[in-house]
């Protein structure tokens, strides 16, 4: 928990529900809220946190920067200022940027608010027995509020000396941003219900909804370098004010059916047709037709099954469908303006306003589409007090929506956005439920489940083509997107230890990837393709960020109005990249390491553990991505504890409720890991990760 950080959210709920008549009802409800958020950049490089939902930028990272910054420097030196690096007092000299994270936390100011409401409505009619016609509307409306706010005495990157005895104001920033956005969907059924005979149920279902989405904002910023004083935390401190502004808005719609058909409820069959369009592809691409269909065999209906009294239930299932995603932004499958100016003439010129694209218009843009199958089967023994559900599934992924390589020649950004391949996803799943003891007032059942997925690239536009990310700064192309490798996996060179000495260089393939010159000590790769030397042709695959397999454990025990449930959560295999290494590995000894480096290589006689490197300030191949730098992420979490009492029923009835109850719960209230950050769930913003906290809670229900 970091200080000066925390979220309040008071709600309220209240439905209706009414019998207009006969053959009429209606229905309301509604659900506004209130929120409050103090946000900091806890996470990041020490240069530069990132900000949850964005923000200026520049001020340290709170947490990466307590991880590496040394002990010697003092949180608050004797005048009041904030201890760093450059004042300390230490020796230390570098790095100069490395700042103090409690002035971060104690003087970065950064607070949203938002008022939600959330509503819907219903009109149903049964105008002939079966049939029954459904108008649904419901709507969501946000407005939102944030004042972010950089005092002088706060040091950033861009002002290192700013400090309580040296408040620079041209290190102030000041912002106001404020939001709008509005949801609403509006959808329309008709559903007939038919018995035909004794053993024959049909249920027919045609509908067409409509979805809109929009989103406006504003921000009105200080210039900085016009604030002359630090009395006032506001924009309008600020000599000369500027602003932007953004809106955009999609729409969704979608015409459907769907045939629901049980013989004897022995023998069931749903099949569904659904076309949507979206306001996110091109004119010419923004319908797609999906269909679906499934069939389930009740075996536990039949004599021969009946027969057999341990089995209580018995279904086998199957299942073929096919969706879409359209989640790519808005506007992005066009070029429109944007504001670019430009200045002409002979000394300083003069400013000329105009505009330019912003990039490729992508007009084929199409719907990805996921085409699954689904087989499986339910089995319940002595009347279900014991019951298991298997499924197997393949689902592939095609026509990816991703962001392609595109030459720079044509003038705009490295990557365009494009349907570029295919990815397949197959896997099992377990789901076990056991009463274990049902004796009198108490009582103890178990929930447990498996899910083991393997992922892999099918194919890319082009038979060669990557598609590379860089994890964190410095560790370029580190995650790919290769056919025949799973999705994102993390490249590098592979690490075979470590060079004991002089002699094991010279006996070993020659490092040629760069001038860097080698030294006992140094990280040792593998040479894969047997050329004799280490270069880019030996980068290849080194961490899978899928797990073997996930899991998860639920216990609840009984007795009488008392219960307890317990939960875990747990993954197995997934591997991540530390991105805090990039500092405790890559600084010139002047900032806190991880426990490991204690174990380095000092000398051919003390090699340490043999795959922790020499400490050095010069440059070696320690910046060099590799194995070393991944890390198995499996993780034990007790994920929830719940401690709760049902109060008298003949209480909840004094007060108007069908049932109260009073509870309290603990949320991850432990972690059983060897990873060495403090959240083993993969994160693609957090250097390093943010740590998972953990929560106690008191309500009443």
């Amino acid at each position: 928990m970091v200080d000066n950080t925390g979220f309040e959210r008071f709600s309220l709920r209240a439905n209706y529900d009414a019998q207009l008549g006969k053959k009429l009802k209606l229905g309301l409800s509604l659900a506004p809220n209130y929120s409050r958020t103090d946000v900091k950049p806890i996470s990041g490089s020490y240069n530069g946190g990132n900000i949850q939902g964005g923000g200026p930028g520049g001020e340290t990272a709170i947490i990466t920067s307590a991880l590496i910054l040394p002990p010697v420097v003092p949180v608050r030196l004797a005048n009041g200022d904030y201890g760093a690096i450059r004042n300390s007092g230490s020796g230390l000299t570098t790095p100069g940027d490395l700042l103090n994270p409690v002035s971060t936390v104690d003087l970065y100011k950064d607070r949203a608010s938002a008022i939600r409401a959330l509503g819907s409505t219903y009109l149903e009619f049964e105008p002939i027995t079966g049939l029954t016609l459904r108008t649904n509307f419901g709507a969501e409306l946000l407005n939102t509020r944030r004042a972010i706010y950089v005092p002088a005495s706060l040091p950033t990157n861009s002002n290192q000396g700013a400090n309580i005895s040296n408040p620079v104001l041209n290190n102030i920033d000041a912002r106001q941003a404020n939001g709008t956005n509005l949801n609403w969907v509006w959808e329309n059924t008709a559903t007939y219900n038919r018995t035909l005979g004794i053993n024959h149920n049909l249920t027919l279902l045609a509908g067409y909804s409509a979805q809109r989405n929009t989103n406006e904002g504003s921000t009105v910023l200080g210039q900085t370098g016009t604030y002359t004083n630090t009395n006032i935390e506001y924009a309008t401190a600020a000599g000369q004010l500027f602003g932007q502004a953004n809106y955009s808005a999609n729409a969704l719609t979608s015409v459907f059916g769907r045939l629901d058909y049980a013989f004897k409820e022995r023998y069931i069959l749903t099949a569904a047709l659904r076309t949507d369009g979206s306001s996110r592809f091109g004119p010419e691409n923004r319908y797609a037709t999906f269909p679906s269909v499934a069939l389930a065999w009740r075996l536990g209906e039949e004599n021969f099954i009946k027969g057999i009294p341990t089995i209580s239930e018995l279904k086998l299932r199957a299942s073929y469908g096919v969706t879409g995603n359209n989640n790519i932004g808005d506007y992005n499958y066009q070029s429109y303006q944007t504001a670019a100016n430009y200045v002409f003439g002979a000394g300083t010129g003069t400013r000329f306003y105009g505009f330019s694209p912003n990039g490729v218009a992508i007009r084929d843009l199409s719907w990805e589409t996921n085409t699954q199958f689904d087989a499986g089967f339910d089995l319940g023994l002595f009347r279900d007090r014991i019951y298991l559900t298997v499924a197997a599934y393949q689902r592939n992924t095609t026509d990816l929506l991703l962001n392609r390589n595109i030459p720079a020649l044509l003038g705009y950004s490295a990557r365009a956005l494009a349907n570029v391949g295919e990815v397949r996803n197959r896997g099992l799943e377990f789901q076990l439920n056991t009463a274990n003891i049902v004796q009198g007032d108490f009582t103890w059942s178990t929930a447990a489940n498996l899910s083991m997925n393997r992922n892999e690239v099918i194919a890319l536009a082009g038979a060669n083509e990557q598609i590379t990310f860089d994890a964190v700064f410095g560790y370029t192309g580190s995650i790919r997107v290769v056919p025949g490798q799973p999705l994102g996996v993390f490249y590098g060179y592979e690490q075979e230890g470590l060079y004991r000495d002089q002699s094991d260089i010279d006996s070993s393939p020659k490092w040629t990837a760069s001038n860097t010159a080698v030294l006992p000590g140094d990280f040792k790769f593998k040479d894969r393709n047997g050329d004799g030397v280490i270069n880019t042709q030996d980068i290849g695959p080194i961490g899978n960020p899928f797990p073997n397999f996930t899991y998860g454990l639920q216990n609840t025990f009984g007795y009488k109005a008392l219960s307890l449930a317990v939960t875990l959560q747990g993954s197995q295999g997934n591997e991540v990249l530390y991105g805090g290494d990039r500092y405790t590995f890559n600084s010139p000894g002047q900032t806190n390491g991880r426990v490991e480096l204690v174990d380095r290589w000092r000398s051919p006689e003390n090699p340490g553990d043999g795959k922790t490197p020499r400490a050095t300030s010069a440059s070696s191949l320690r910046t060099v991505f590799n194995s070393y730098f991944i890390h198995d992420a499996s993780f034990l979490r007790i994920r929830n504890v719940t401690l709760r009492y049902n109060l008298p029923e003949q209480w909840a009835k004094k007060a108007s409720l069908q049932n109260a109850s009073i509870y309290t719960s603990v949320q991850n209230l432990y972690t059983f890991t060897k990873y060495v950050g403090y959240n083993p769930k993969p994160t693609t913003t957090a250097i390093p990760a943010t740590p998972h906290t953990a929560s106690i809670r008191a309500l009443t229900q």
